[in-house]
């Protein structure tokens, strides 16, 4: 497990995680996941997705699991205009990135990290 602090200085825990899953014809699949961890909150994220590659054209990766309804790794640039994204980044900084946690009423941004801090946090998550 890494712990890292977002620009914010909240500690986030990141741990990679493999799961085997027998596939078609008996072939053996292994599902490489990112757990982010704040708190006694988490995500778990495709580790596909937590890249430059992925996230540079994409702008959003969604949580495959996690501790409290939908989670989203986010470019708060690619925000709709009117949307309840848009309302709970309102303040984070243009081009930063955030964990936003859909379902909480208050603080949904959990974590936001300014370019360099994220480009470092996918870094440390893809490490393993």
């Amino acid at each position: 497990m890494i712990t890292f602090c977002d620009s914010s200085n909240r500690q986030l825990c990141i741990e990679q995680t493999l799961q085997h899953r027998k596939g078609f014809l008996g072939r053996t699949k292994i599902i490489r996941r990112v757990r982010v961890g704040i708190g006694e909150h988490w995500a778990e994220f495709d580790y596909r997705e937590l890249t430059q590659d992925f996230l540079g054209g994409q702008q959003i990766a969604e949580s495959l699991s996690s501790s409290d309804g939908p989670v989203f790794i986010a470019n708060v640039d690619w925000a709709p205009k009117s949307s309840l994204f848009q309302e709970q980044v309102a303040g984070v900084p243009e081009h930063w990135w955030v964990l936003c946690f859909m379902n909480f009423e208050t603080d949904p941004v959990q974590a936001a990290f300014s370019p360099k801090d994220f480009d470092e946090f996918l870094s440390l998550a893809s490490e393993g």
